[in-house]
C-alpha cells in the first residue's frame, strides 16, 4: 500500500529526481512539525508548535532574501 500511495504522489512530478528532491526535503520539514499528539495535552503541544514554526522561520527566511 505504501508503494501504491507513493506512485500516486509521483504522477504529479515531471520527473522522478524532481520527486525524490520534493519527498526528501519534505520529509525533514514535516518530522518538525508532526508532532506526536497522543502523549501531548494542548496546554504542552502549543509552545512546541511555536517552536517549530520559528525554527522554520529561521531556517526559510535567508533562503527567500
Amino acid at each position: 500500500l505504501p508503494v501504491r500511495r507513493r506512485e500516486r504522489r509521483m504522477m504529479r512530478f515531471k520527473s522522478a529526481g524532481q520527486c525524490q528532491r520534493f519527498v526528501s526535503t519534505h520529509g525533514q520539514i514535516a518530522n518538525l512539525f508532526q508532532l506526536h499528539r497522543k502523549h501531548l495535552n494542548a496546554a504542552d503541544h502549543r509552545p512546541l508548535r511555536a517552536l517549530a514554526s520559528a525554527t522554520w522561520r529561521e531556517i526559510a527566511l535567508p533562503i527567500q532574501a
